[in-house]
């Protein structure tokens, strides 16, 4: 019998394959853009090394969600009953509940790699793309703040998400049952 806690560690381990399956897909185009960095200038050349830190943490986190499905959708069910799956007693709130955690991961996992970008791209400055700038006789990449202020607030939302989903869908019930209750007062006024 399936149980609700299996149709998320499902749920987890498509996320896994999708995130794989979309940076497979982009690889021969980038075999084609590597082949020619022979002909490619210094940010060319960059530009290999971004992508291939891109692929690397996609590929690494697509095998990670498959591997540790299960804890996650442990941590994803705390708050939902053990009980077999059926449609009778798999309702909507806890649906939800599951795919907000779901999309959370997704927004996670989707920022993980500009945020390693971000780091490598600071810790070797000869590397990176952006402006290099001598400070105190080293040089460092001058990364502009709205890069960093763009990354963390995907991680932070990201994780909101995915730690609080319980509490965002309890908040967004309110507002459906408030809306619905302000409906049916209407209609009987209107009566």
């Amino acid at each position: 019998m399936v149980h609700k806690k299996d149709f998320v560690k499902i749920a987890v381990r498509l996320l896994g394959l999708y995130m794989i399956a979309q940076i497979l897909a982009t690889i021969p185009g980038a075999l084609v853009w590597w082949s020619a960095s022979s002909k490619m200038d210094y940010f060319g050349r960059i530009g290999i090394y971004s992508s291939l830190i891109n692929i690397g943490v996609f590929l690494f986190g697509g095998l990670i969600l498959w591997m540790i499905s299960g804890r996650l959708s442990d941590a994803i069910c705390r708050d939902i009953s053990a009980e077999p799956l059926s449609i009778g007693n798999f309702d909507l709130e806890q649906i939800q509940t599951i795919a907000v955690s779901i999309i959370g991961l997704y927004i996670v996992c989707s920022a993980t790699p500009a945020l390693v970008t971000l780091v490598v791209n600071y810790i070797f400055p000869n590397t990176s793309p952006y402006e290099q700038i001598v400070k105190r006789g080293r040089v460092v990449t001058n990364i502009p703040v709205a890069e960093y202020i763009s990354v963390i607030v995907r991680l932070v939302i990201g994780m909101f998400l995915l730690l609080g989903s319980k509490g965002i869908v309890n908040v967004i019930r309110s507002f459906w049952k408030k809306a619905k209750l302000d409906e049916d007062l209407s209609d009987e006024s209107g009566s």
